[in-house]
């Protein structure tokens, strides 16, 4: 696997770039996974704007933040919990 890091140039990255974006992302069991990440962009979008409301009313958020609007997964632990 090739590592960007200082030596590798902007047209080496670019190849390597248009290798994933044409040769992987539309594979279907790549564009089911991104599919599948629709319901959990809505819930943050219609969530946000209330946990903004919370912040700027100086409550605490960060609970709340960290359980509701950050991926995690859907783990027994997280399920018990009711995450």
């Amino acid at each position: 696997m090739i590592q960007m890091d200082e030596r590798m140039d902007v047209t080496a990255f670019m190849r390597l770039f248009e290798e994933f974006a044409h040769g992987f992302v539309p594979r279907p069991e790549v564009q089911g996974h991104i599919e599948s990440y629709a319901p959990e962009r809505e819930h943050v979008k219609q969530a946000f704007p209330l946990k903004c409301e919370r912040a700027d009313r100086g409550e605490g958020v960060t609970d709340i933040v960290l359980s509701n609007l950050l991926p995690h997964s859907e783990c027994e632990r997280n399920k018990q919990r009711g995450d």
